[in-house]
This record gives C-alpha cells, structure tokens and sequence, in this order.
C-alpha cells in the first residue's frame, strides 16, 4: 500500500509539474517568449552576390515537424549589431514557442511569397541579370536543423547548420596576354550553351536547371590586380546543371575581336554544375585567341576542371 500511495504522489506531482509549464506558457500575464535568430553562411560566411549578409536582406523561417509551435515562411531582417549576425522580425510578430518542447528551424534566402505561407517552389526567376541587384534575387542560400525552445530561444542558424549555397557559381579571371590591353570600362564576354531557367524548392533547398540551354550574356566590371589593364576577373551565379557534351562556351570581345573558348567541366564534379560550388578558370587572352588553363572550384569547394580550346572570329 505505501509503494501504491507513493507512486501515485509521484503521479500527481509529474501532473502539477506539467501543468504549471503549460499553465505558464498559456498565462496571459506570463511574458511571451519570442525566438532570436541568428545565422550564418557556411565556409567563409560569403553571399556570391556579396561579401557578408546585406543590411535589409529578408530570410524566410519555418518549423520542421509536429508540435504546438507552427510556422510557415515567417520574414526576419538582416540588422548588424556589434558585428553580430542579428535578424528581427518584419512585417509583423516574431516567432513565439508556444510549448516547453524543443522546436526544430529551416530557412532559406532570399525571402519570397507572403509571410505566413509557405514559399513552396520557386519558379519565375532566371539567371541572365548578373549584375548586383540581379544576382540578390537567385543567390539562394538554404539552412535547416537549428534548434530552439523556450528556456533556450537561440536559434543559431550556425556551424553545421549553417546557410548553403544552393546554386553554382563560375568566375573568369581574364588574363592580358604579350601585347593585349584591356580597356579601362568593363570587358564584355558571354557564357553560351548553359540552362538560365530553373527551380528553387524553399522547404528542401534544392535548385535545379530547367528549359532549355541559352546563352547567359554578363559583362564583367573592371579589375586591376598588380600591373594595370593586365587582369580583370568575373563572375556568375547558375542553377546546377550538365550539359550535352560536359561543356559550355566562353565569347570575349575586344578591340571589336570576338574571341571563343570551350571550357570543360569537371570530372571531380560528375561534369556538372554542383551545389555550393565556385568554378574558376583562368583565361589569358592573346592576339591569336583564348588559351584557357586548369580550373578549380575556389571559396565553396576546390575541383581541378580541365582546360579548353579556343579560336578568333572576325566580327
């Protein structure tokens, strides 16, 4: 009878433990606890579109998962607070953990559709404005796995759960060969034989290439590095793909000279574009044509890439 009436004592003060949690997150004179976001970009914290989280960049949060707290693409603001990444809430009430269990976060960048509502897949954005503002609109960037609860509202959106690159990015460092000047503006060139159309699926943060195979026309800005006119580098943001042949196309233009290369893809890739990585080719221009050496994948990941051939064409 006395282990009975203590395990029912043990019972009842379980049941008065729970309730008064419950009681507790329910009581409206009780203050609200509100999650804090933060997050950062995983390897060497780099948007492709810039170097660090943008005052005013928008994320969209969800919950993974069952559990009394529910939400869907809910807007949090990039604010720089002491070097800190710190984000609040926009355009309404921040994230509330409406039990005392733990809480499990995705995210992804850059923010779209209505808070509230889940972004689902993205599907209107194409690749052929590469210019700055361009580029902020498809540099998708997805997190998922950061963990949070009331007694413990971080949610750090740090370390292994980290922010992803979730497109390909491909950077030309332009080489001025014996005799070639680059000009002081920008030198225009051409990526051909590439998907500028494609996907972008918030709740799993997977982009795809999709449609068919276009020419992505970029001017790249000017770029001095050691003796002036010598080198100019840029770059580009590309939904992951293959293409037919494991190739794609290089036009340069200068001094009203078409130059053409063909540039190979990878086989440390599976001679695709990939997620997260930054394909880069070193492409030294001369008189007599385009001589393209080895690539590597530089920033999100390193891959040998090959080298190709090129030609001149009168124009």
């Amino acid at each position: 009878m006395k282990t009975l009436k203590y395990v029912m004592m043990a019972a009842v003060s379980l049941a008065l433990v729970a309730c008064s949690s419950e009681e507790e997150v329910n009581n409206p004179e009780t203050p609200r606890t509100a999650a804090h976001i933060y997050a950062d970009i995983s390897g060497m914290q780099m948007r492709a579109a810039g170097t660090d989280w943008a005052v005013g960049d928008q994320i969209g949060i969800s919950t993974v998962g069952e559990g009394r707290t529910q939400y869907a693409n809910m807007s949090y603001q990039y604010v720089n607070k002491d070097g800190s990444h710190v984000w609040e809430v926009s355009g309404g009430e921040p994230i509330y953990f409406e039990s005392m269990d733990e809480v499990v976060f995705s995210a992804y960048y850059p923010f779209s559709g209505t808070r509230g509502s889940a972004a689902g897949v993205i599907s209107d954005v194409v690749t052929t404005d590469q210019s700055a503002v361009g580029k902020a609109k498809f540099d998708f960037l997805f997190a998922s796995g950061a963990k949070a609860s009331k007694s413990s509202p971080a949610v750090n959106f740090t370390g292994d759960v980290a922010f992803k690159h979730c497109m390909s990015q491909v950077t030309i460092q332009f080489v001025a060969g014996d005799g070639v000047t680059f000009p002081d503006e920008e030198l225009p060139y051409a990526l051909t034989g590439l998907k500028v159309a494609g996907t972008f699926d918030t709740s799993t943060g997977i982009a795809a290439a999709d449609g068919e195979a276009s020419a992505v026309k970029i001017e790249g800005s000017y770029n001095t590095e050691g003796t002036s006119g010598r080198v100019t580098t840029a770059s580009m943001i590309l939904y992951p793909q293959a293409t037919a042949d494991n190739t794609f196309g290089l036009e340069v233009v200068l001094d009203e000279q078409t130059y053409k290369a063909t540039l190979s893809l990878p086989a440390a890739t599976g001679n695709k574009l990939t997620a997260g990585d930054n394909l880069k080719y070193t492409v030294t221009v001369n008189k007599t044509g385009l001589n393209v050496g080895d690539a590597q994948i530089d920033n999100w990941n390193s891959v040998d890439a090959g080298s190709g051939d090129a030609t001149m064409q009168q124009p």
